[in-house]
């Protein structure tokens, strides 16, 4: 490591370069707002897209969309805190197709350790590329070769007979011999179910030229299942005129256990995450009920309900703003530590039906807004340049009562997802019901001072 950094700083950059290109793992580089700005070839050949398709496009559009809010809020908020994430990911090809890899994910900061892009190395498991390249000089040659691949290919015409195979394919299955001769005759190497789909694949590569990855459940000689994968090109040959479909089979039955294993692991990291989450947060709600119960100070139960949520989710501003009914506007009351752009901004009060998010509390309806600087209808105040802004604002009314709105802020990356939002609004409620409850103390107090009067 020393001896890279001694070299001239040209040097270094040419040698990236070249890892960069050459590396057999997959590599996306992102800027500040996860943008794609470069990916090397062997994502692109991994993923089926060409460059031009994922530069200026978000890093979401590798992973799955069912899978994207998650790693959003377990991978991105790592990063945030160690600058790095190592773990199992899913990543999705063009085609669709699912490839799980193990990832890493670095933050690229600059001189002042701001983050201004991310790095997405992703390693996959031993298996070779489906293709190779043969040169040969004589049959025998040729033979020699295609009895010493690993995976059984084999050339079979339209109705699922094989004509041709090679030893991989007798020892795949077990058979020795004449043996081996006898199981080619017909598709009893597959299980009873699955031959209406070898016959279905084979009609897809006559017509279409050839069909990738599909996978079929075959029987060894002992019985035992074996998952294959296998791939279909139409073949002819020109001189005789003979036409087929050549099969390539590979054993994949320990990797599509393995990969079932890690798929189930990274759910159940995923829903302990979760269970995590939701006791803390039920922590706190019980707190928050619990202090207005015994009738604690407001200023009490606000700061309990800013600093819950801290442990809830990251955030660079939460604040309760009260309502003024008189000026129809909405003060900051209660605003946890901030940034310099925060702070800033909180020093103005918000108007009623103005803005994203006085519009939201005149609705009475909570707000979920992701990159805010952007949005036209976002109100700053005069000189006030825009900067990243994700916030989610939640009205605190109960009745026809407006106290005011509860707002997470972060001026940074990852966005905020809908699971959050609803964490949030759980929060407020909860402050509501605390207000809700000073206020009936507060009148029923008032009403025994009146009827003592009246005595």
């Amino acid at each position: 490591m020393n001896k890279l950094l001694r070299l001239p700083a040209s040097m270094q950059d040419r040698l990236l370069v070249n890892l960069f290109q050459h590396t057999t793992d997959s590599c996306v580089v992102t800027d500040s707002e996860r943008v794609i700005v470069s990916a090397n070839p062997e994502m692109l050949f991994r993923t089926g897209y060409a460059i031009e398709e994922l530069r200026g496009k978000k890093d979401s559009v590798l992973f799955p969309k069912e899978r994207r809010a998650s790693y959003t809020s377990h991978v991105f908020k790592q990063l945030e805190k160690a600058g790095t994430w190592s773990g199992a990911l899913t990543l999705v090809s063009k085609s669709g197709d699912e490839l799980r890899v193990h990832a890493t994910v670095n933050a690229i900061v600059d001189a002042n350790e701001k983050i201004t892009g991310t790095m997405i190395l992703a390693r996959y498991g031993a298996e070779q590329r489906a293709s190779a390249q043969f040169v040969h000089t004589s049959e025998g040659l040729l033979q020699q070769l295609f009895n010493t691949m690993q995976d059984a290919v084999l050339l079979m015409d339209r109705s699922g007979k094989i004509l041709l195979s090679n030893e991989s394919f007798c020892r795949m299955f077990g058979w020795a011999g004449k043996e081996c001769l006898d199981y080619q005759t017909g598709v009893i190497w597959l299980e009873k179910a699955e031959q209406k789909r070898l016959h279905h694949a084979l009609a897809i590569a006559e017509t279409e030229g050839s069909l990738l990855n599909v996978h079929l459940t075959g029987k060894r000689k002992d019985q035992s299942r074996i998952i294959l994968s296998c791939t279909f090109s139409r073949f002819v040959h020109e001189a005789s005129r003979q036409q087929g479909i050549i099969v390539t089979l590979r054993d994949v039955t320990n990797v599509h256990y393995s990969d079932e294993l890690s798929k189930t692991h990274e759910r159940l990291e995923l829903v302990v995450a979760e269970a995590h989450r939701k006791t803390g947060m039920l922590d706190v709600l019980n707190e928050i009920h619990r202090l207005a119960l015994k009738r604690a100070s407001i200023e009490r139960i606000f700061q309990t309900s800013v600093d819950g949520i801290k442990k809830i989710l990251e955030y660079d501003l939460a604040g309760i703003y009260m309502y003024d009914s008189d000026k129809k506007k909405i003060f900051p009351h209660k605003l946890s530590k901030q940034t310099r752009f925060s702070k800033r901004l909180a020093r103005f009060p918000l108007t009623l039906g103005e803005g994203i998010i006085g519009a939201a509390v005149a609705a009475g309806e909570m707000v979920l807004v992701n990159n805010a600087q952007n949005d036209p209808r976002s109100k700053y105040p005069p000189g006030m340049k825009p900067e990243l802004e994700h916030f989610i604002a939640a009205p605190m009314i109960t009745g026809k009562t407006l106290y005011g709105v509860l707002v997470v802020a972060r001026n940074r990356n990852p966005e905020f997802i809908e699971e959050e939002a609803h964490l949030i609004k759980s929060f407020a409620n909860a402050t509501t019901l605390a207000l809700e409850y000073a206020r009936l103390l507060s009148a029923g107090h008032t009403s025994k001072q009146a009827r003592g009067v009246t005595k």
